[in-house]
């Protein structure tokens, strides 16, 4: 029997389960920005990882004393937005959440760009409409 043929099972074997996000939808953004921390216009000027650099260009609602604000993003199942959603140089309104404590296995020293994020900087959630594309001065 040819070797292609004993591996043939191995290759049928379900993959590993990626963790899945379980939130529910907690509506547009009109309705989920009251309950976060931090409101802002910005564009994306960095981006490494899980996370993305926003350039504050006006804050909307809650304070913030420095120019440039370190976002979160998904990995695993945290129910955040995907990186790959904010590309460079785009400019988006984010109602954001700030970071207030790292939970147990929130950082791995082996993978320092894919992190639950660092205090005081601040996470967006993917379970409602917490972000809107900004261009010009329209949003949508």
């Amino acid at each position: 029997m040819p070797t292609r043929w004993l591996l043939l099972p191995l290759l049928l074997l379900p993959l590993e389960p990626r963790a899945e996000c379980g939130c529910l939808w907690q509506g547009s953004f009109a309705d989920v920005q009251q309950d976060t921390d931090l409101v802002v216009s910005g564009e994306v000027v960095a981006s490494s990882g899980n996370s993305i650099d926003v350039l504050v260009s006006r804050t909307l609602r809650g304070e913030l004393f420095r120019d440039t604000v370190r976002v979160w993003l998904d990995t695993g199942d945290l129910c955040r937005a995907q990186v790959e959603n904010f590309p460079l140089q785009s400019t988006w309104v984010m109602a954001l959440d700030r970071i207030t404590e790292i939970p147990a296995g929130g950082f791995n020293p082996s993978t320092p760009n894919i992190s639950f994020g660092r205090v005081d900087d601040y996470s967006l959630s993917r379970c409602g409409g917490y972000w809107l594309r900004q261009s010009e001065n329209m949003v949508t």
